[in-house]
């Protein structure tokens, strides 16, 4: 049986995520491959129209689009991990705009220590919903024991 890695999937999750409402990157459950939205219309002749019938992408060409994560609530719950006051109350309000811009804010400040952790927070949100994904769509993955599927 075909299997894939939750690492690999999860980083692609990422590079994805950038843009939640416009999905760039897809899975071929034939190959057991990721392939972006360029490669599907060049080498499949795919167009703009096709990626938004889901069920014929799934059960016509085997083609599932690949998980995103909402980076904007991820950064709100990371700083709300913080249990910090100061920032529950700074970003209380915040639309996402005004979130993204103080997040980057906080990188140049001296409070940027409170960030150290972000990149591996997540990395960890991303292998949980690389995990939900695979298990949704019945794609055997492997990472080590803890992530194995049985």
């Amino acid at each position: 049986m075909k299997t894939v890695d939750i690492d690999y999937i999860s980083n692609y999750i990422i590079f994805n995520s950038h843009d939640i409402r416009n999905v760039y990157y897809y899975f071929d459950l034939t190959e057991f491959e990721i392939i972006s939205i360029d490669e599907l219309k060049s080498k499949y002749g795919f167009t703009d129209d096709m990626f938004s019938d889901k069920i014929t992408l799934q059960y016509v060409y085997n083609i599932v689009p690949l998980a995103t994560i909402d980076r904007d609530s991820e950064k709100r719950n990371y700083l709300h991990s913080l249990n910090n006051r100061k920032i529950d109350r700074e970003i209380k309000n915040l639309d996402n705009d005004g979130l993204y811009i103080y997040f980057q804010k906080l990188w140049d400040t001296e409070r940027a220590f409170l960030l150290k952790n972000w990149d591996e927070y997540e990395k960890k949100c991303c292998i949980k919903l690389a995990v939900e994904w695979c298990e949704n769509y019945n794609i055997l993955y492997t990472k080590g024991d803890v992530y194995e599927h049985n």
